[in-house]
C-alpha cells in the first residue's frame, strides 16, 4: 500500500501538512508516520517530497499532538541511512529537536530523545559532533535523571545516545569529556546500566 502511493500520493500528503483543518493535518501526519516506519527507500520518499521543512514548522505548533507526531516521523528518518540523517541536519531540524528535550510535555521529550538517539547511534562522527555542538548532552543528562524510575525504555535509549557520543573523539578526547567531567559522566552511565538489564550494553567498555 505504501509503494502504491508513489511520489504523487506522498507529495499530496506533504501538502496537506499545511491544511487549515487540524483533522486533515493529523490524518496526513498519521499516514506519513506509517510510511516513515517502512524501509529506507520508503522513508526516502518523504525526504524527496520536501516534507522536512513542513515537519520543522509543525514542531513549533502549540498543539502537542501535532508536534509529537511530527517528531515521530523525524525519528524514523534518523533511524535510517547516514544520508537521511544528513537531510534532517541540513533542514535545520536538530536545534529545535534538542530544545524539545526540555519540553514540559513528557511525550514530546520522549519523541525528541528518539530523534537525538537515532542520530547518535546511526550517524557518522561528523554528524555526532554536530549534535554535540548543538548542545545535546546537558538536556540528555537532565532527561536521563527525570526519567529514571519513570520510563525504563527512554532511559535505555538516552544511555545509548550518550554512549555513542562518548565513543567519538575530538583531539583525543570524547565529546562528553570536553563538555562534562568524564569520570562523573561515565560513572553515571555505569550506574544506570547496573539498574537496567539491556543486552546491548553488556559488552560496553569504559
Amino acid at each position: 500500500m505504501i509503494d502504491a502511493l508513489n511520489d504523487t500520493g506522498i507529495r499530496r500528503l506533504v501538502k496537506l501538512l499545511d491544511h487549515p483543518s487540524i483533522e486533515v493535518l493529523m490524518a496526513a501526519l498519521r499516514v506519513l508516520m506509517y510510511i516513515a516506519g517502512g524501509d529506507d527507500s520508503q522513508t526516502q520518499l518523504i525526504i524527496d517530497n520536501n516534507a522536512l521543512p513542513s515537519l520543522l514548522t509543525l514542531l513549533s505548533r502549540p498543539n502537542k499532538d501535532i508536534g509529537r507526531d511530527a517528531c515521530f516521523i523525524i525519528s524514523n528518518i534518523t533511524a535510517g541511512a547516514e544520508e537521511q540523517i544528513q537531510a534532517v541536519i541540513d533542514s535545520d531540524i536538530i536545534p529545535k529537536v534538542i530544545s524539545l528535550l526540555k519540553d514540559d510535555s513528557s511525550a514530546m521529550c520522549k519523541e525528541a530523545a528518539w530523534v537525538v538517539a537515532n542520530c547518535a547511534y546511526n550517524g557518522n562522527s561528523k554528524q555526532i559532533k554536530y549534535l554535540v555542538n548543538q548542545g545535546c548532552i546537558p538536556p540528555l543528562f537532565d532527561l536521563l535523571m527525570a526519567m529514571n524510575g519513570v520510563d525504563t525504555k527512554i532511559v535505555r535509549i538516552v544511555l545509548e545516545a550518550l554512549y555513542s557520543v562518548s565513543q567519538v573523539s575530538t583531539d583525543g578526547e570524547s565529546h562528553i569529556k570536553s563538555i562534562h567531567d568524564a569520570n562523573k559522566a561515565r560513572s553515571m552511565i555505569v550506574e544506570e546500566l547496573q539498574h537496567h538489564d539491556h543486552g546491548k550494553f553488556v559488552f560496553f567498555s569504559f
